[in-house]
């Protein structure tokens, strides 16, 4: 079974570090294997992923952050990697609609439920690590 790697993007670190201890706690309590990426700007997930060619299973992305908005990184890493799960966290619902235009897994309003965030971390985690029969 492979690693499942996580990144967390939000440019409060209050809300990030509580978004990762939420996410560790899920993964933790069910015996996996993972790697945790924080990043504190869109910029910073943009340059981990188009630039340094960094994969992840799946990506927490703020919306509301002040250089590049959640919904522009987003756009610009599913063009660079299609398999990438984005789940949108965030404080407006403004955005919605924006999250199909990227298939975005899910979208949370915060704050975080922390069943929501189980949910959606087993269904990933579980989906790709099931076994493939021909």
């Amino acid at each position: 079974m492979n690693r499942y790697s996580v990144a967390v993007c939000d440019d409060d670190a209050t809300e990030l570090n509580t978004l990762c201890s939420s996410i560790s706690l899920v993964l933790e309590d069910n015996d996996a294997s993972y790697d945790m990426n924080t990043f504190m700007s869109g910029k910073s997930i943009i340059e981990a992923v188009v630039r340094q060619k960094k994969k992840f299973d799946i990506l927490f992305l703020d919306i509301l952050m002040d250089d590049v908005n959640g919904v522009k990184a987003a756009q610009r890493i599913r063009e660079e990697d299609e398999n990438i799960s984005i789940v949108f966290v965030t404080c407006s619902s403004n955005f919605v609609f924006e999250g199909y235009d990227v298939r975005a897994l899910h979208y949370i309003l915060k704050p975080v439920d922390a069943k929501k965030i189980t949910r959606i971390l087993l269904y990933d985690w579980s989906r790709r690590n099931e076994k493939k029969y021909v």
